[in-house]
Formats: C-alpha cells, structure tokens, sequence
C-alpha cells in the first residue's frame, strides 16, 4: 500500500480536509471522541 503525503499550510485547509466548519484563521478544536475525528488517528505530524 503506496502512502501519501498531504501538505496542509492553514488551518482552514486542514478544516476542509476533514469536512469541518473554520470558525477561526488560526485555532482549531478536534473532539476526539467525535466518530468523525477517527481518521486524525492516522495522521503524522512533523517533529519539531
């Protein structure tokens, strides 16, 4: 199985990949214990 890399630069474009409403430019709010939140388990995030 090939992975993929997805670039994501804002936090708008990180909202629509998930079908989330942006509320806010810079802040974001993810209820993990939301059903729809069960695909962020999947996700990397660069080390700092």
């Amino acid at each position: 199985m090939e992975k993929k890399t997805i670039q994501i630069d804002s936090v708008d474009a990180y909202n629509k990949l998930y079908g989330w409403e942006t509320l806010h430019p810079l802040v974001t709010v993810v209820n993990h214990a939301n059903p729809m939140a069960s695909d962020l388990n999947h996700s990397r995030l660069p080390h700092q």
